[in-house]
């Protein structure tokens, strides 16, 4: 369950399948529903707020504040989402149930399927030939190259410190962990702010760790992100894992930003906030 909330915040789904309603490109798009974050955004930085009318409960755009709520990622209202009048449906991971009604009314729907950097810009040249706005796409990710390409060069040469990405856990101690593996979005941002992701060669992007992995390879930075109620993590550490080198130096950072986990354009803007975690010492919690 933990593992499902996590991907409902990140806005995708688990399954990665292919499309099986596709828009007509050749419509005009003026009511667009859109469930997954990322995508709200991205949309948002093509300058298309206005063509968004719902959006799902996940979404913290400032932008879009104001729109109807159609419910979770994986369970949407379908009377809202009808409700909306949309000409196109965008979502984020297969949702069957969505799915049936839009064929059953003539809706058309997209189904992305985003969680690397790569996949990210292919879904704005997707959306750029939808909406009609190819050189505002290429613009956007030619910015976001550029923006991550200042946060590589800022990167200390020679030092690379093991970090654990953790993106779920209990509300309360530092156990139940989820984490980031190697093909996760979240590990490719810690890389291009100059650390190593612990579980790089996992080849599963979220996992519920087995802990006594820590015990074998214990991290030199932790890392939470984006967990409610969470301003520094430090104490929930020391009493669960005090003999861990990234618990015993004080580096337990917490990222609180929501889009920190989305797979959207501002994964540059996450990746220095994660470089300043890992280098700033003036980001550093202070200890309890």
């Amino acid at each position: 369950m933990r593992l499902l909330l996590f991907l409902g915040t990140l806005g995708f789904g688990l399954a990665c399948q292919p499309d099986s309603t596709k828009p007509s490109w050749n419509s005009p798009q003026e009511r667009v529903v859109v469930i997954g974050p990322s995508t709200a955004e991205t949309l948002c930085a093509l300058g298309l707020a206005d063509r968004v009318v719902a959006v799902s409960d996940w979404c913290r755009t400032d932008a879009l504040q104001d729109r109807p709520r159609i419910g979770g990622i994986a369970d949407p209202s379908l009377e809202r989402v009808l409700a909306a009048r949309p000409d196109l449906v965008l979502c984020q991971g297969d949702i069957p149930t969505l799915e049936a009604l839009c064929q059953q009314q003539d809706i058309p729907l997209h189904a992305f399927h985003t969680d690397t950097w790569e996949d990210w810009e292919n879904e704005v040249a997707t959306l750029g030939a939808l909406f009609r706005v190819p050189e505002v796409a290429a613009e956007l990710v030619q910015r976001a190259r550029q923006e991550l390409a200042a946060v590589q060069a800022r990167r200390p040469q020679g030092v690379a410190p093991s970090v654990l990405l953790v993106v779920a856990r209990r509300p309360e101690e530092a156990s139940g962990l989820i984490v980031a593996g190697g093909p996760s979005f979240l590990s490719f941002l810690v890389e291009a702010a100059g650390g190593k992701n612990l579980f790089a060669d996992s080849p599963r992007p979220y996992f519920d760790l087995i802990e006594e992995e820590l015990l074998k390879s214990p991290p030199q930075v932790i890392l939470e992100f984006a967990l409610p109620n969470n301003p520094n993590p430090l104490s929930l550490w020391r009493q669960g894992w005090p003999l861990l080198a990234a618990v015993k130096s004080g580096r337990v950072h917490a990222i609180a930003e929501d889009f920190v986990v989305q797979p959207g354009p501002r994964m540059a803007e996450a990746a220095g906030l994660i470089q300043k975690r890992l280098f700033d010492p003036l980001a550093e919690e202070v200890a309890e």
